[in-house]
């Protein structure tokens, strides 16, 4: 994209900011903390990266929905790009000693993006590794790499006057995967729609 793309157009400023939520997702959960080594950070990971990644996932895909939609009807079918791209194959299952094994979810990347616009519940849950272990030690490595969210279609359950929300049902997704649907599959489409833009913004430009 050029200079001139952000200030005449809006396409460009979604897509622009939903490439810069992906930068920062992408970064966290390809970061590792280790259990022994990084303690010293302790106070910046686990629940502090978890929000972060929670605020920036809602960003993320508010702006990549904007962007699809307004890129669709510049160029017909990215819509339906979306709906085709999924970040899992079905049945794919995340393992977890301590939570046990979940199934990640089956669904589409808009599927996903739309559901998590409208999350009333998320979490973030890591994935830990043993790196090496000692006679009195056990060495593991971890990163944030699934987020978990029900949305208000999945028949949430709340108590008046509290902030604690159950719902029936939460679906999972890999962090990573998510974010490469957008990046792989979604944004060259994107990006021509904003050239195809460029010449009606000229003309408006330089119109009385």
């Amino acid at each position: 994209m050029e200079l001139e793309d952000y200030r005449w157009s809006a396409l460009a400023r979604y897509h622009d900011a939903a490439l810069e939520s992906a930068v920062v997702l992408f970064a966290l959960a390809r970061r590792r903390t280790h259990s022994h080594f990084d303690v010293g950070f302790a106070e910046i990971t686990g629940v502090r990266s978890h929000i972060r990644t929670m605020t920036e996932m809602h960003t993320f895909c508010i702006n990549a929905r904007k962007s699809i939609e307004i890129a669709d009807i510049i160029s017909p079918g990215i819509v339906e790009r979306a709906r085709q791209v999924f970040p899992h194959q079905p049945g794919t299952i995340a393992k977890d000693l301590i939570r046990g094994n979940y199934t990640l979810t089956r669904s589409s990347f808009w599927w996903i993006i739309s559901r998590i616009i409208h999350s009333v519940h998320v979490v973030v849950y890591d994935e830990s590794e043993v790196i090496g272990t000692t006679r009195t030690k056990i060495y593991s490595e971890s990163r944030d790499r699934y987020f978990g969210f029900s949305s208000n279609q999945d028949r949430p359950i709340g108590r008046p006057g509290s902030y604690v929300i159950s719902t029936a049902h939460t679906h999972f997704v890999g962090i990573e995967e998510l974010v490469r649907c957008y990046v792989g599959a979604l944004s060259h489409r994107i990006d021509e729609a904003v050239k195809l833009l460029r010449p009606t913004l000229n003309a408006r430009r330089a119109s009385p």
